[in-house]
């Protein structure tokens, strides 16, 4: 029995060692996302890793991880993504790649590089941009369905684009965390053209014209962000296309030092409740129906119903925005085709 008991004993410690490390080791670089295929590595010291990222790219196959050191940073290429990969830098404020970034695959993920240049995903689905620093020209998105978009930062400028992040054509997209800035007033910090079932949330968009265009979308849920220090439009929500948009809901949001907060042209069901319009001049609307503003902070608490300009109010700061320098804050109001916030907040609501 006793050299039965020690058997047991003997096959346990094996067992336990089996599962338990004996030492601890050190990593210096950042470990790895957990993905299905293997890791190619570019830069750095390691035997065998690649010198380029494209080439890392071409030798991949679908599934596997491409990881960029930056020790060799920045990388002067274009990038091509054609196949199933997660591309990851070490570092979003070191890992730069001096060229553009173009997706035309699904289930992509990029994040933690600088990218200085263009950045387009055509065609694809299930893709996710994250965590990066997107310069100059910006982020394209076109025919594309299933795309996150999340905590980025998006920096355009008016000499290259219009906007710092597009969409045309896509359906259920996830815009959430980003920060867009503009080097000299990009037009629009995002834009949405004909793209449906969108959820726009916690984001700062600041020092541009606008901040956020949506044509002839449906379904999108605006909710949490901070529009601030917008030299014209915080939302501009007008009809593009054959389609009208419908079904927008714009709440919880803070616009504070906007020439105008919201302008709603030709939409139908469109709510806007429970924002923040602090120094900020007004809203206006042209046309449509089924559009309901309730339960506002307009800069002050009001006893009465807030009245919202419709038709003329649009149309003269529309003609003259560009030619009396301070227009709108002198401009006299005619009060034809108003709607009401029948419920206005008698304080600013606390938005994270």
């Amino acid at each position: 029995m006793k050299k039965i008991g020690l058997a047991i004993v003997i096959i346990l410690l094996f067992i336990g060692t089996g599962i338990i490390p004996s030492t601890a080791q050190n990593i210096e670089k950042p470990s790895l996302p957990t993905s299905r295929g293997n890791t190619l590595y570019v830069g750095g010291n390691g035997p065998g890793n690649f010198t380029k990222i494209q080439d890392a790219i071409d030798n991949a196959s679908a599934g596997d991880t491409v990881f960029v050191y930056d020790d060799s940073a920045p990388y002067n290429e274009n990038i091509n993504v054609n196949k199933l990969i997660y591309l990851y830098g070490e570092d979003r404020n070191t890992t730069t790649i001096l060229g553009y970034v173009h997706v035309r695959a699904d289930f992509v993920t990029i994040s933690n590089f600088t990218i200085e240049y263009d950045m387009s995903v055509w065609g694809s689905s299930n893709v996710t941009i994250r965590q990066n620093n997107v310069k100059n020209i910006g982020l394209d998105i076109r025919d594309c369905s299933n795309v996150t978009v999340s905590m980025n930062a998006l920096q355009g400028y008016t000499g290259n684009s219009a906007s710092s992040l597009e969409f045309w054509n896509c359906s259920r997209v996830n815009i959430t965390g980003n920060t867009f800035t503009s080097v000299d007033g990009t037009m629009y910090c995002c834009a949405l053209i004909t793209t449906n079932d969108c959820i726009i949330s916690d984001n700062i968009f600041t020092n541009s014209d606008y901040g956020l265009l949506v044509l002839s979308c449906a379904r999108v849920s605006i909710m949490g962000n901070d529009f601030i220090d917008i030299l014209l439009g915080g939302i501009d929500i007008s009809r593009f296309s054959k389609q009208f948009p419908s079904h927008i809901e714009i709440r919880r949001n803070n616009f504070i030092n906007v020439s105008y907060g919201i302008s709603l042209s030709n939409c139908r069901w469109t709510t806007v409740v429970e924002n923040n319009f602090i120094n900020t001049s007004d809203c206006m609307w042209f046309l449509g129906f089924g559009n309901v503003w309730d339960k506002n902070y307009w800069g002050r608490p009001r006893l009465l119903p807030k009245p919202i300009y419709g038709w003329f109010h649009y149309l003269i700061p529309s003609l003259m925005r560009y030619l009396i320098p301070g227009w709108f804050q002198n401009l006299v109001l005619i009060p034809t085709l108003v709607k009401f916030d029948w419920h206005p907040a008698q304080e600013p609501y606390d938005i994270p």
